[in-house]
């Protein structure tokens, strides 16, 4: 025979999943407000240069409200099509040679229109297989 679970052994499992999710729902709470709070822009993309995530100071540094970023391509903020050029083969290298980070400074368009010099000090943030 299988070892199937009873109703009552299935309710008890349901409910350690519930408590789980709600525990990591607060924690990660927790952490948008950490980050949030921190006065100097974070932001995270992905391996294509879309933006999954950026901090408050992130958004008020190029004149955006609060989640407004999330789903941008860091593209969009090139000033001329050949710095939006040379910002796709610089993200196309990181993500093909994994570099060891250093400071990468250029110019970005704030939501207005006009023009940020900035300075990106990067990491990598990788998956459980080092990928």
């Amino acid at each position: 025979m299988g070892t199937s679970k009873s109703h009552t052994e299935l309710e008890q499992h349901i409910t350690e999943l519930e408590k789980k999710i709600d525990s990591l729902s607060k924690e990660k709470e927790e952490y948008r407000t950490l980050f949030d709070s921190i006065l100097f822009g974070i932001q995270e993309m992905d391996t294509e240069g879309t933006i999954i995530y950026a901090n408050k100071a992130y958004h008020e540094s190029r004149g955006y409200k609060d989640g407004e970023l999330t789903g941008k391509s860091m593209l969009d903020f090139a000033p001329t099509k050949d710095k939006k050029a040379e910002l796709a083969a610089y993200l196309e290298y990181l993500a093909n040679k994994q570099p060891p980070p250093t400071p990468w400074i250029g110019t970005h368009l704030t939501k207005d229109g006009s023009q940020r010099d900035i300075k990106v000090d990067w990491n990598y943030k990788r998956n459980k297989d080092g990928s």
